[in-house]
């Protein structure tokens, strides 16, 4: 039995158009046909024709003129009178003149006919002849493209050279990478130090705006005081003359309305010194709407005027 040609690149595929063998051929060729290493032309004939043994010897005879490489007689299998045409002398004789290597693809796997053995070669499936035909197509294709040895040593060469190239690349890249990465760390380092300083300018800044407000409230709670005094000495000085006007001028009512004079002034000089001492307490509960920005917070400190405002300005200090 002869090799496969030297050259396959034009297959042509006789068999009977809507045949299931041919179809199972096409499925397995397909993927070297359409990779282009391959060229399959088919032709149809009916092998239940009386004509198919002449129709076979033309076509056939004709397969050189057409540049074909390889000419596949494609059958499925079936009952054994179905195949009786490939038993038919003339069609043996037809297939041994073939002027190009033909194969055979007839029947089943315990089908061996005259056309078989007339044949250069044969396949039991037409499954098993387009996945024959398809890897040596694959193998041949693959030798053509695989390099020999100078372009291998050459390429290997080329290949050291770009792969020396990127490893320099490489190496470059890191150093660069480092630099940066220290530019980073300096460039963090000062970003720390300067929201150290900002939060200490900050924290500096509040502290002036509450010693402030507490100095304004303190001041404010002074002049208090000191009115509410200057009105109970008043009070004090100007009653003897205006219980005596009154007729009221006798010593028992004058000494009880000058002690209770005496009391308030003193429960006043407890209630300032209380709040004097719980202004420097930040606020037991927080506000219902605190200040949202040091903005909103710094207009707020400066307009403290109460014991209790410096006390919420206190709770919600920002530093």
């Amino acid at each position: 039995m002869k090799l496969l040609p030297a050259t396959l690149r034009r297959v042509l595929v006789i068999g009977s158009e809507k045949s299931q063998g041919l179809a199972d051929f096409k499925e397995s060729v397909d993927r070297a046909q359409q990779s282009g290493d391959l060229d399959v032309q088919y032709q149809s004939v009916t092998w239940s024709r009386d004509s198919a043994p002449t129709d076979l010897a033309s076509i056939l005879a004709n397969c050189e003129a057409d540049a074909f490489d390889l000419a596949v007689l494609v059958r499925g299998g079936g009952h054994w009178s179905d195949l009786h045409v490939f038993n038919d002398p003339s069609v043996a004789l037809a297939v041994r003149n073939c002027p190009v290597p033909i194969a055979t693809a007839v029947g089943h796997t315990t089908d061996v006919l005259m056309a078989d053995r007339a044949a250069d070669f044969s396949f039991t499936t037409p499954t098993a002849a387009g996945e024959a035909i398809r890897r040596e197509v694959v193998r041949r294709s693959m030798a053509r493209e695989k390099p020999p040895a100078a372009n291998i040593q050459s390429s290997a060469a080329l290949f050291e050279a770009k792969r020396r190239r990127y490893e320099a690349q490489l190496q470059e890249r890191d150093a660069a990478l480092k630099v940066s990465r220290l530019k980073l760390s300096e460039s963090q380092q000062a970003t720390g130090y300067f929201e150290n300083q900002l939060r200490e300018c900050a924290a500096s800044h509040t502290g002036d705006l509450i010693l402030l407000a507490e100095r304004r409230v303190q001041l404010l709670s002074i002049l208090w005081f000191a009115a509410t005094l200057g009105a109970l000495m008043a009070y004090l000085i100007a009653l003897p003359a205006v219980l005596e006007s009154l007729g009221y001028g006798s010593a028992f009512v004058q000494s009880s309305l000058s002690i209770a004079g005496l009391l308030a002034a003193a429960a006043l000089l407890r209630t300032t010194h209380r709040r004097r001492k719980a202004m420097r307490m930040p606020a037991e509960k927080p506000m219902k709407n605190p200040p949202a920005s040091f903005n909103e917070w710094r207009h707020m400190a400066r307009n403290v005027v109460t014991v209790r405002g410096l006390r919420r300005a206190i709770r919600h200090r920002p530093w």
